[in-house]
């Protein structure tokens, strides 16, 4: 995935929250895996189910928030 840096990121919102014009497009990548396991005495009454599922998301150039004194 890609995410592009909002108005409010560049520019900042006003005096007192400002934004980072040189900041870059956050890019990531996303997996997701599924399966499940179905256990029936007939076809049509499921007697015992089971699901797993896995996600994981790899990212770089994250886009934060940083709090500043001035």
């Amino acid at each position: 995935y890609t995410r592009l840096p909002t108005l409010s990121e560049l520019h900042g919102t006003s005096i007192l929250v400002r934004g980072n014009p040189d900041l870059l497009p956050e890019e990531g990548v996303t997996w997701e895996a599924g399966a499940r396991y179905q256990l029936s005495k007939r076809a049509t009454e499921p007697l015992l189910w089971v699901d797993l599922s896995a996600y994981r998301r790899d990212s770089s150039k994250l886009i934060t928030f940083v709090r500043s004194s001035q």
